[in-house]
């Protein structure tokens, strides 16, 4: 069988051609972040990196890039070279071809990737902030961090590190996402609903805090309220077991709507089939689950 037709170069072939140009991209800082991607184009041994700064390093002689090049000739010469192979390898707005969609996944794959952390906040299209993608990985570790403490329920530490992180990156809606829930964790309502808000207004798209605002609607009495962001977040992400529970529950407990009460209780186990709150009548279970903790109306 003939392999497609590719732009490649067969490693068993022979000689890398010396004028062979690889190019790559990192879109998580843009996709999450909101600040630049970053972009890459190497030829021979020497690398360009143009992010927030640009930055050159010959990978044979310096292959753990410890000594910029871009200040000298030779670094200089490289940049001035590929500048113009920009465009070509990442578009004139590298921005908006990141937030392009270009493959459509079904939703419950959907569903699965952002169990695992894979998917979450995207930006959309809007300006891009600049930033030293060094720093950046630095806080990115701040953030992994916070998130680890949430999990292990330390809500205070977990909102130091994100409340400097959305100092900095104020655009990031994944890092006011996270600082809801560790607000949600630490039992701080008020500054948890603050940081959701942030988040869905940066990512109108983000159905795990409009979730999340609906259950603090829900327990703050706002049954409308919780409704409707419960009614947001589904159709930003239909598939989602959590917002069908808790609206089925809103309906059967608060609204008196028991055929809208059946019809999301029973699109909730479809969607989870094995979830213990599915089993017998589910009047008595007065739960509302946020996305990292359980609450109650």
């Amino acid at each position: 069988m003939t392999a497609p037709p590719t732009d490649g170069v067969d490693l068993l072939g022979g000689a890398i051609p010396d004028e062979r140009l690889l190019a790559s991209e990192s879109a998580y800082p843009a996709t999450f972040f909101g600040v630049n991607p970053i972009l890459s184009l190497r030829r021979g041994d020497l690398i360009w990196f143009h992010h927030g700064a640009d930055e050159v390093y010959d990978l044979a002689a310096d292959p753990a890039q410890r000594a910029d090049l871009f200040g000298t000739d030779r670094g200089r010469a490289l940049v001035e070279e590929l500048s113009s192979r920009l465009a070509a390898h990442f578009g004139e707005d590298p921005a908006a071809e990141i937030a392009r969609s270009t493959l459509e996944v079904p939703s419950e794959q959907l569903a699965s990737l952002r169990s695992l952390g894979y998917l979450g906040g995207g930006q959309g299209t809007r300006a891009l902030q600049a930033a030293d993608i060094r720093r950046f990985l630095e806080d990115l570790r701040v953030f992994q961090e916070a998130r680890q403490s949430i999990r292990r329920g330390d809500g205070a530490k977990a909102s130091a590190g994100l409340r400097a992180l959305v100092a900095r990156y104020p655009g990031a809606a994944i890092a006011w996402r996270e600082l809801g829930s560790a607000r949600v964790v630490a039992a701080d309502a008020v500054g948890a609903e603050a940081a959701f808000t942030q988040a869905l207004q940066r990512d109108p798209g983000d159905a795990v805090s409009a979730l999340n605002l609906g259950n603090l609607r829900g327990m703050a009495g706002d049954a409308a309220g919780a409704e409707r962001l419960y009614l947001r977040s589904l159709a930003a992400e239909e598939a989602q077991s959590e917002a069908h529970l808790n609206l089925g529950l809103l309906y059967l407990q608060v609204l008196d709507r028991p055929s809208d009460a059946t019809r999301h209780l029973t699109r909730f186990l479809e969607l989870a089939p094995g979830d213990p709150r599915g089993a017998g009548d589910p009047r008595p279970a007065r739960e509302a689950r946020f996305a990292s903790r359980p609450a109650v109306f």
